[in-house]
């Protein structure tokens, strides 16, 4: 690839742009070489430093756009990948899958890294009940034959202003009561979505798409990925933007108080930010945006990680299923001795109970679930040795987990989230890619999409 830097560029000259975009017989070879020119002068600001604008940021560079930095407001990158190193090892907090392996865009990149890719499965799994404890398998499985038979009645029941409660509740009135398919619904749709049943719209919750394989996580990190696509790029981090406001041909971008200027803004901030008004811009978005913005939900999912002296739990196991009368309450725990050298449990708490909880102290939240493994477990079990607990609902750079069909939103709505408002100021994240929304390969994807956009769009 050439690389022009000032110098070579000012030698140039006017003369020889001129001659190139005037040669009525101009090549492709001109023509590439006077989009690199072009391209190279061009100033881009992209708004976050999650793996949709990194990705952007790195599909510009590698196309000739030497002039492109990335704001973070976080004190490091990756938004909600999170790769917490701890004793020569990780945990990651945020995003842990690579779903469908097999075509996903991110899996050649983490076996070029040779990162070890570890397949999980959903049937490794053992179901202990509240105040009952372990549930024998035969009994489970009847359970998930009757919670599947109730969905497979509810799929066709769509109404775009009925959640997907009530659409199940129209067809079973007892389900929502039953521990076990509450519990069910909580690690399924629930987990899958981000959203709570009470929100999530009956027409569209299942509108996403996938690829195919199973579900792989990476014991080494999910940031390794974002490691490796951050190479070469400007980025600075501790940035916290408050607005963008276009002046003439450009922009004037408000960080930490300061004016940064720009040519190019690409906004990969996170749903949840941009619902709550926290960054401002003049003029303002289309009113088809800003109701987008309203109407497509974002869910509360978080994890709170104990760590104990030995493990207590079946080893052999990579799941739990605890079943309880309270939905979203750690329905759904990994054994993360399963891929990981540490004596350590992942419970995963969803909807309406996740976002109490994220209001909630971390000793308050280490306490809550380890006394939910005592009740399973027995009383002798001992006290854990470390905890980690996430919050993001109530984090101020993210604001939720990530995005889902809330009742009253369609698919067009996320079409429009990822509009640009032109000229020039772009939009990128896994609230804009419908068919991979919630993912990490659907930010990734949009962060290349809108790298497409600049390079066909702008001259």
């Amino acid at each position: 690839m050439v690389t022009l830097n000032r110098r070579e560029f000012l030698k140039l000259g006017i003369f020889s742009l001129s001659y190139l975009m005037n040669c009525s017989a101009e090549s492709d070879r001109n023509k590439k070489y006077l989009n690199l020119l072009i391209n190279s002068t061009k100033k881009v600001i992209i708004l976050g430093g999650g793996i949709s604008g990194i990705s952007c940021a790195r599909a510009l560079k590698d196309r000739g756009y030497e002039n492109v930095t990335i704001l973070e407001a976080r004190n490091r990158v990756g938004g909600r990948i999170h790769s917490l190193s701890y004793k020569g090892s990780a945990l990651d907090l945020g995003a842990a899958w690579i779903h469908g392996y097999k075509d996903n865009p991110l899996t050649p990149i983490a076996n070029k890294l040779n990162l070890g890719l570890f397949p999980t499965d959903d049937n490794s799994v053992i179901a202990l009940q509240e105040g009952i404890g372990l549930l024998p398998e035969e009994l489970v499985d009847g359970y998930e034959l009757a919670y599947e038979n109730i969905l497979d009645l509810a799929q066709n029941v769509r109404f775009p202003d009925k959640s997907r409660k009530e659409v199940i509740q129209s067809i079973n009135g007892g389900f929502f009561d039953n521990p076990v398919f509450l519990s069910m619904y909580s690690a399924g749709e629930e987990f899958n979505t981000g959203g709570d049943a009470t929100e999530i719209s009956s027409a569209y919750f299942d509108s996403d798409g996938g690829f195919s394989g199973g579900d792989v996580v990476i014991p080494s990190g999910y940031s390794l990925l974002i490691d490796n696509l951050k190479n070469g790029l400007n980025i600075r981090l501790n940035q916290v933007v408050s607005s963008v406001n276009r002046v003439g041909n450009g922009f004037k971008v408000i960080s930490n108080g300061e004016p940064i200027a720009s040519d190019i803004v690409v906004c990969a901030l996170p749903l949840g930010v941009l619902k709550s008004g926290s960054i401002t811009f003049s003029p303002e978005i289309s009113s088809k945006k800003k109701d987008a913005i309203q109407k497509i939900g974002v869910g509360a999912v978080n994890k709170i990680i104990l760590e104990y002296p030995y493990v207590f739990w079946d080893e052999s196991r990579q799941y739990i299923n605890y079943f309880s009368s309270t939905k979203g309450k750690f329905s759904y725990i990994i054994n993360l001795k399963s891929y990981l050298p540490f004596n350590m449990l992942c419970g995963i708490t969803t909807g309406k109970y996740s976002a109490e909880l994220d209001s909630k102290s971390d000793i308050s939240n280490k306490n809550e679930m380890h006394s939910i493994l005592k009740s399973m477990y027995g009383n002798s079990i001992p006290d854990p040795i470390n905890s980690f607990v996430t919050h993001w609902s109530t984090d101020p750079f993210s604001l939720g987990s990530y995005s889902f069909q809330k009742v009253g939103s369609e698919p067009i709505h996320y079409e429009e989230l990822g509009k640009t408002e032109p000229p020039n100021l772009f939009f990128c994240g896994e609230h804009t890619n419908e068919a991979y929304r919630g993912t990490v390969h659907g930010a990734y994807l949009s962060g290349l999409r809108v790298a497409d956009e600049i390079k066909n769009t702008v001259f």
